[in-house]
């Protein structure tokens, strides 16, 4: 989660998460513009494939029929709820954020656990 959703905080972060030559699917936020020419801290280009979706006329591509923006959204959606059920705050940045998501992770991939298949996952 960031702070602010402008083009140069989103570049970094980008930059920061995401693998040169990575394929990015995003909606047409106008932040997004220039993620294929986006270049590193050095001046290399990065090679990011970016494809998006106009949400406002479409929820897939309809040139490319693949590219939608539906996975990640369903999966934000499916993360607020888990923080709502467990009554924590989702709005702005927060510091125990990486622990909400990856409470979040462990519980979709592993589904409910006995006590001791909890300490097994753990211990691996």
């Amino acid at each position: 989660m960031v702070q602010k959703r402008d083009r140069k905080t989103l570049e970094a972060e980008i930059l920061k998460h995401i693998r040169p030559g990575t394929m990015i699917y995003s909606d047409m936020w106008h932040s997004y513009n220039n993620i294929i020419a986006m270049r590193d801290h050095n001046g290399i280009w990065c090679h990011y494939n970016h494809f998006s979706v106009n949400h406002k006329r479409n929820f897939v591509n309809p040139v490319l029929n693949n590219i939608h923006t539906q996975n990640i959204e369903r999966r934000w959606g499916d993360l607020k709820q888990h923080c709502k059920r467990r009554g924590y705050r989702t709005g702005g940045v927060n510091s125990s954020i990486k622990q909400r998501v990856s409470e979040y992770e462990f519980k979709r991939n592993n589904g409910v656990l006995k006590v001791s298949q909890l300490i097994k996952k753990l211990v691996e």
